[in-house]
């Protein structure tokens, strides 16, 4: 036993439990995807993305942390040869394109629609903010949106297709 596969059961660990905080600080966004089609009050709705926005950090560091200590662990454990670590990258980077594509520009109008805060940067990617009645009208379309669920339901698959792949290991 090398020193290095010594260590493979605590990489492990800090893969799993990488994977673990990205699940729960993505948790955040996706029940406040849910949870604002119930409110009627904009400064509530603003509250509500904001809190979303704040664990994006956490979200972004705990998947950078499961990746490297999957990485690592895979190389560690001699899998890096075969496929299944390689599809579950596939997985990951196909599931979050799409994520990003359904997701970021519903979230952002909605944001600015509400005036919650968003940056410079973000701004210049929309288009100005409607009238006040067009703006309630887009509101009212946003918030009855579907796309909470389809953005659900993409991750969840993903993530589920990953267990999958790094439980069974079946190629």
């Amino acid at each position: 036993m090398t020193p290095l596969s010594a260590l493979y059961p605590w990489i492990v660990f800090v893969h799993v439990t990488g994977a673990f905080a990205f699940v729960l600080a993505h948790g955040v966004a996706v029940f406040t995807g849910f949870r604002v089609r119930q409110e009627h009050d904009r400064a509530r709705i603003a509250a509500l993305l904001d809190l979303s926005t704040a664990s994006i950090s956490l979200m972004y560091g705990a998947l950078l942390v499961a990746v490297v200590a999957g990485l690592l662990a895979a190389g560690i454990g001699g899998w890096l040869g075969r496929l299944w670590p390689w599809t579950s990258i596939g997985v990951l980077i196909v599931v979050a394109a799409a994520m990003a594509l359904i997701g970021t520009g519903h979230f952002r109008r909605l944001r600015q629609l509400v005036g919650a805060s968003i940056s410079r940067s973000q701004a210049r990617r929309l288009p100005p903010p409607p009238d006040p009645e067009t703006a309630e009208q887009e509101l009212g379309l946003r918030l009855r949106s579907r796309r909470p669920e389809l953005l659900a339901g993409i991750g969840s698959g993903g993530l589920l297709i990953v267990i999958w792949l790094m439980v069974l290991k079946p190629f």
